[in-house]
């Protein structure tokens, strides 16, 4: 019985490990789309000072492509909430 507890304990340890390296890809991957995002408007808002945009109709193109861009993040992000909640459970179990 004691060997089964031990075998259990370690799939217990490695899903632990495996949902922390997946925090780390997320993670990464959200820095990634943001930097993009804020550079993307940064460029956007530097070509509004500079009068190469004039209309909300040039404007509309960017607006979406960065709503798409934030939807993105809040969906890595809401993953990344389900997974933490998920590792805190192994985590009460591996301890207690």
């Amino acid at each position: 019985m004691q060997r089964k507890d031990g075998v259990a304990d370690l799939l217990k340890r490695l899903r632990v490990k495996n949902k922390i390296k997946q925090h780390h890809r997320r993670d990464k991957r959200y820095q990634k789309i943001y930097n993009k995002h804020e550079d993307i408007r940064k460029a956007t808002v530097d070509k509004i000072e500079s009068g190469k945009i004039t209309s909300e109709d040039q404007l509309e193109s960017v607006n979406k492509k960065l709503a798409r861009m934030r939807e993105t993040m809040e969906r890595i992000s809401k993953k990344d909430l389900i997974s933490a909640a998920k590792t805190d459970e192994l985590l009460t179990k591996l301890g207690g």
